[in-house]
């Protein structure tokens, strides 16, 4: 499976601007934010079946 996430410029750009950091927490918390409505879709998806 591969998911691609689509993210505004703004929020491409502050996960570029912690990658460039090396700032795991914040990697990880826009990453999470960015993957919640995805994986809300994805369970929905699955309990219709």
């Amino acid at each position: 499976m591969r998911i691609t996430l689509g993210l505004s410029p703004a929020v491409e750009g502050r996960l570029r601007e912690s990658v460039a950091r090396r700032d795991a927490d914040a990697i990880r918390h826009l990453l999470a934010e960015a993957l919640t409505p995805t994986v809300e879709t994805l369970l929905q998806g699955m309990s219709a079946d």
